[in-house]
């Protein structure tokens, strides 16, 4: 089993962060910068050693025009 599960986004940062209880103890989230292209990286390095299941890159929503474009692909 995984402590964490990341959610790549395509620039660089995440769209998703999960968590094991084991995990949220010691959480990765020290020196990350955030909503920076570095973001994964960080969080990724904050992570070394544990086991760590990466889910399908997809894009996040950070402003107007990323949240238009996600829009416009989902199906009701």
């Amino acid at each position: 089993r995984a402590e964490a599960v990341l959610g790549p986004a395509r620039d660089g940062g995440l769209w998703l962060i999960g968590l094991s209880r084991r995990a949220r103890k010691h959480p990765p989230f020290a020196n990350v910068r955030w909503s920076t292209p570095n973001t994964l990286a960080d969080v990724l390095a904050n992570l070394a050693g544990r086991r760590t299941a990466m889910l399908r890159e997809l894009e996040d929503v950070d402003d107007a025009a990323s949240l238009a474009r996600v829009s416009a692909r989902l199906r009701f």
